[in-house]
């Protein structure tokens, strides 16, 4: 069960640690685009080797500040300002940033365009799309994945739900399985 704040989130008192989970930093990095004050997302050592300019750059094109402490777009990040909507351009290499300015642009002020590069992992980029539909969240998308043009001043409302499993989490216990001998795994909910 998760209590939300109904498009404005709070400030954290603190930073956000955030283990080795990057798609948690680049979707939290959407979110805290809309607290009042800086919101520093940080992590264990891998994270803080990852790269995170395409987030950053979209935060920032759309009206907010998204920087890195060490000026290489990597962890810790912090974001301030407000995602008040306009023009993107991103690389979706990487389909996480694009959802994360999917999922936050509609409770942006204004209307938001955002035009993706490299478009990839687009079934990651679809599963978004389907949760924005069931939210009825009004925006359009190219064929291709290269444009989204997304309403603002929109909000999400509540539900209750089954959360559909991810393949990709569960590869990993189904891995380990294959590869020992005499194992036997069962995998249940998966989409």
């Amino acid at each position: 069960e998760v209590k939300g704040f109904g498009g404005k989130p709070k400030t954290p008192a603190k930073e956000v640690y955030l283990s080795e989970s990057g798609i948690s930093t680049t979707n939290l990095a959407g979110v805290a685009a809309h607290a009042k004050g800086p919101s520093v997302l940080t992590g264990g050592e891998t994270l803080q080797r990852r790269p995170f300019e395409p987030i950053c750059k979209g935060i920032n094109d759309l009206g907010a500040k998204a920087e890195s402490f060490k000026n290489s777009g990597k962890p810790p990040l912090k974001i301030s300002g407000f995602l008040s909507g306009g023009f993107a351009e991103i690389d979706g290499l990487n389909s996480q940033p694009v959802s994360s300015l999917l999922i936050s642009c509609p409770v942006a002020k204004k209307d938001s365009e955002i035009a993706v590069t490299n478009p990839n992992e687009t079934s990651y980029v679809e599963m978004t799309m389907r949760w924005l539909d069931e939210q009825g969240i009004k925006y359009r998308a190219a064929k291709d994945f290269t444009k989204y043009n997304v309403e603002g001043g929109q909000s999400f409302h509540s539900f209750e739900k089954a959360i559909p499993a991810d393949w990709s989490s569960a590869c990993f216990s189904l891995c380990a399985a294959a590869i020992t001998s005499d194992s036997e795994v069962l995998v249940k909910g998966l989409d």
